[in-house]
């Protein structure tokens, strides 16, 4: 039993290792992409990614977590490999024609996506690498389910530092351009799929079996809706600005990428929390006083993320100092992208009650609906106020699809927390935040900045939630 202990969180911490290897290394390169490249080409990678995300939903279909299921129920190892075997011949076949008819209408897609024709190679390039992208996925998901941890952190941390370290040598001794990434990419996994070595051959004997593909699709289907709902709120957008603001869109669109960018990397200080909470959540949900500690957990985690929102806010302006000229306007929307950013993860921690009761249809109902009114909200409010129209739409998408799931938790499993208490504090963030950026974009006085805090942390006082976070601590 204390070996099975000792491997799982040996296994826990190389896995968050890697999560925080990949992230950094993600990190570390935006600076040198936004140097290298123009507005409207970071515009139309960032597009030119957001394509390719859905695509991949769409090659994986949910079958990931079918896949888990029935590579841990089968016991017969030639049945195991025969579901490898199908799953992967089924990704095959939707990345195959996906990429012929990308490759085939390449610039008319280039034109849907970008509002320009001139990118139809590099999405070219990216398709060829999705495709080879598909089997290592898979082998390295296979590693994983067979507990080869040191291995699949190798080849995963490998593939991002070499995509990092060629996309570097690309960009500024031969290239410079977009295609200099996408390169980079197209050699980085193509290397990584050889390392894999002959493990890949016999995945690639592909397998066509109806009842297996059958039992697997009917697993898949019904969690590919929530899936495609968090990328048409995260990634649509970029779409509508292409297409909505004229000979610019791709331009805003490369300035609220570099933004988003920064914002993400808010989730190097949540991915621990969210790596953690599930296990402890439900080992702890029977104990005594259990819901009054989630419920202080609950206030802490928020208040926390709020006043990591007010100093990213605060700081930001300096670290788009350092950068190219040509996305300095970009600072204005990290704030608030790095509060939309927290709600996505937040959501993991308030709806512990659906995951405790089992009830997790809400969550995809929630998600659903959050991605219409999306899509909605972007329409209207891009035209009219730009960049800030789609982070307005994505900031009220998430809140009424949180709002919506925390409701449907609490009527699930009921934690004694104030929901008004959060509304409260949420609120308090968005003016302070607001007026912090309202000062940096009038360029008044550094000290002025002194005036939002001083005002979020009264309304914190007012809404006594110091009282909340010390017994928090306490229990």
């Amino acid at each position: 039993m204390f070996s099975q202990v000792k491997r799982l969180v040996g296994d826990s911490f190389l896995y968050a290792f890697m999560s925080m290897s990949t992230k950094l290394i993600a990190f570390i390169m935006v600076p040198i992409y936004l140097h290298h490249l123009t507005t409207a080409e970071y515009g139309a990678l960032g597009n030119i990614d957001a394509t390719v995300s859905i695509l991949t939903f769409l090659i994986i279909f949910g079958t990931d977590s079918a896949l888990a299921y029935y590579y841990f129920e089968v016991e017969d190892a030639q049945k195991k490999l025969r579901y490898v075997q199908n799953v992967l011949g089924f990704r095959l076949a939707v990345a195959l024609a996906l990429s012929v008819i990308i490759w085939t209408l390449g610039k008319e897609i280039s034109l849907m996506v970008t509002n320009s024709p001139v990118f139809g190679f590099a999405l070219n390039i990216s398709m060829l690498t999705l495709l080879l992208d598909t089997v290592v996925t898979l082998v390295i998901t296979i590693y994983r389910y067979e507990m080869l941890t040191v291995r699949v952190v190798i080849l995963t941390v490998l593939k991002m530092a070499s995509i990092a370290v060629l996309s570097y040598i690309l960009l500024v001794y031969v290239q410079g351009s977009l295609d200099s990434i996408l390169w980079a990419r197209l050699i980085s996994v193509g290397a990584i799929l050889l390392l894999c070595g002959k493990a890949v051959l016999q995945y690639l004997k592909l397998s066509f079996d109806k009842e297996i593909l059958k039992e697997v699709l009917k697993y898949s289907a019904p969690l590919v809706p929530a899936t495609l709902s968090f990328w048409v709120i995260g990634s649509s957008n970029r779409y509508v600005m292409t297409a909505m603001l004229g000979p610019h869109g791709l331009e805003a669109a490369g300035i609220y990428n570099a933004a988003f960018q920064f914002a993400s990397m808010i989730s190097l200080l949540t991915y621990g929390i969210q790596m953690a909470w599930r296990p402890f959540s439900m080992q702890i949900k029977k104990k005594e006083n259990s819901r009054d500690l989630f419920a202080k957990i609950y206030i802490a985690i928020f208040v926390i993320g709020m006043l990591g929102i007010m100093a990213v806010t605060t700081l930001i302006p300096w670290i788009f100092q350092l950068l190219k000229k040509d996305y300095a306007d970009a600072f204005q929307y990290v704030g608030f992208l790095s509060l939309i950013t927290f709600i996505s993860f937040y959501y993991l921690i308030i709806s512990s009650g659906l995951l405790f009761t089992k009830k997790t249809k809400p969550i995809s109902y929630a998600f659903g609906f959050g991605a219409v009114l999306s899509v909605i909200l972007n329409i209207v409010l891009v035209p009219l106020y730009a960049i800030w129209g789609t982070v307005i739409a994505n900031l009220i998408a998430y809140i009424v699809a949180v709002a919506i799931i925390f409701r449907k938790s609490q009527q699930a499993y009921y934690i004694p927390v104030s929901a008004g208490k959060l509304v409260f504090i949420l609120l308090q963030t968005i003016l302070s935040a607001g007026s912090l950026v309202y000062i940096q974009v009038s360029h008044l006085p550094g000290a002025y900045q002194l005036l939002p805090w001083v005002y979020f942390i009264g309304s914190l006082m007012i809404s006594r939630v110091d009282r909340d976070f010390r017994l928090g601590m306490k229990n």
